[in-house]
């Protein structure tokens, strides 16, 4: 994450979801004092899962975008809360076994970008890198060239542990 992204969705293999569960929560005792929480998303026949790594401090900011609380409202989110919405989140990937479209709000997308991958089925758009960018271009291309220098960051860091844990 690096201090740019409030979250990532990343894929781990594992051998039973209780020696997962029991990783998780030992990461999450080194994790939480630093202002982050994994949590998994969901679990696949293939003994993967898809796991989210995030800030719930950034994520509460994120979610208070008017434009991001309607999309949430729409898609049937609670209105209480990003801990409540993280938990509907978990319960939309278990129950659909997708990607929720909205999900781009939980991993730093601009609102305008998701409500317009939503509005267009994901035509439309006026570029596209990381995501498809509906809104404004500048700031996405400014927030795309960021990520890989996120990435060699969090290696640099030392803090490849999260993904090292579990390969």
């Amino acid at each position: 994450l690096a201090g740019i992204k409030t979250g990532t969705i990343f894929p781990v293999s594992f051998e039973t979801k209780a020696e997962l569960t029991t990783d998780i929560r030992d990461l999450n005792r080194i994790l939480v004092p630093k202002g982050l929480r994994l949590l998994p998303l969901c679990y696949r026949e293939n003994r993967t899962a898809l796991l989210y790594l995030y800030r719930p401090s950034e994520l509460r900011q994120d979610l208070r975008d008017r434009l991001a609380e309607v999309l949430l409202n729409e898609a049937g989110y609670p209105a209480h809360g990003s801990e409540q919405c993280v938990a509907y989140l978990v319960r939309r990937f278990r129950e659909s076994g997708e990607f929720p479209h909205e999900v781009g709000l939980f991993i730093s997308y601009p609102p305008q970008d998701v409500w317009g991958f939503i509005e267009n089925h994901a035509v439309n758009y006026k570029c596209a890198g990381l995501w498809k960018v509906y809104g404004d271009v500048e700031l996405a291309q400014s927030l795309q060239t960021h990520e890989p220098n996120a990435q060699a960051a969090v290696r640099a860091a030392g803090t490849e542990v999260v993904q090292s844990r579990f390969e």
